[in-house]
């Protein structure tokens, strides 16, 4: 998020009700929750079409870079997939 802001893109958080006084949850533009899960797939698609977000970071954690895992019912052959190393 520091990047962004150094940059000026506004970030938007999204998050569940256990996390809503995480550090992340305050330092983004906007914040958006879901929430009880971070697996109902469609509030989190809705909150990151309703922010009018051009860009999605998954976050950190087992599921982040496996979409497909996250969200089963959905296809993300659209999207190209992105290399840590």
């Amino acid at each position: 998020m520091r990047t962004c802001r150094n940059l000026g893109i506004n970030t938007v958080a999204i998050y569940s009700i256990y996390d809503a006084k995480a550090p992340y949850v305050s330092e983004a533009d906007e914040a958006i929750c879901i929430g009880e899960s971070y697996l109902n797939e469609d509030r989190i698609l809705d909150a990151v079409r309703d922010s009018g977000a051009q860009a999605c970071m998954p976050g950190y954690g087992f599921f982040s870079g496996v979409l497909s895992l996250i969200f089963p019912s959905r296809s993300f052959s659209h999207i190209n997939s992105l290399s840590y190393s």
